[in-house]
């Protein structure tokens, strides 16, 4: 849940605002966090936490409400998953959720390698040469053939998302230093861009607990 004071509403009725998120100091006063705005939908059973503070001779009610998983993943839409697993689950589950998604994974590829061992020795040796039932040891080539190209391919992918990365990180950081200015770099920006529609100056893909 994140708490702070409305600096904007978007809609009363369904209680959408947009907070500067704040935090107790030692002295339990409530304190802005710099640079740190994120759009929420107040809690529907206490949408207020009782409490003021006082900002630049103003009150301000700390409201308290939950905002979208992108901003609780700090702009990084592939930590969305992980970040619910680890937050709203029990321990134990994450290890489980991983031998699932292994098991997953294993019974997948092997499908998917005897499809391409078959496919080269059946659709592709047996129709070329004409010979039948002789395609046993070309399958197997096949497979192995077909695990290398994977691996191949996997390297590469590898190496563009490790690109993509980079590029999402060159954007936050010129976005930090050209605040409210175009991004021309690829990597975050779609995410970034729904939220900035809601506050053309909230940096919500920076939020941090």
């Amino acid at each position: 849940v994140l708490t702070g004071r409305s600096i904007k509403t978007i809609d009363a009725e369904k209680g959408h605002h947009v907070l500067q998120l704040m935090k107790q100091d030692q002295a339990g006063k409530w304190v802005d966090i710099a640079g740190k705005k994120a759009p929420v939908v107040l809690d529907s059973e206490k949408p207020y936490t009782g409490e003021t503070a006082s900002v630049d001779g103003k009150q301000y009610k700390i409201a308290r409400g939950r905002s979208v998983s992108i901003v609780y993943a700090k702009g990084n839409s592939a930590q969305i998953i992980p970040l619910y697993i680890t937050k709203a689950m029990p321990g134990w589950f994450g290890m489980l959720f991983l031998l699932t998604l292994l098991a997953a994974a294993m019974s997948t590829l092997s499908s998917q390698f005897h499809a391409v061992g078959t496919s080269i020795g059946r659709d592709v040796f047996e129709q070329v040469t004409r010979q039948r039932g002789a395609s046993i040891g070309i399958t197997r080539i096949g497979i192995v053939v077909g695990i290398c190209g994977h691996r191949v391919l996997a390297g590469l992918r590898q190496g563009q998302r490790g690109r993509d990365n980079w590029l999402g990180a060159e954007n936050n950081r010129r976005q930090d230093e050209y605040p409210g200015g175009s991004s021309e770099l690829a990597g975050g920006g779609s995410a970034h861009s729904r939220l900035a529609a809601i506050d053309p100056g909230c940096d919500c893909g920076k939020y941090a607990d």
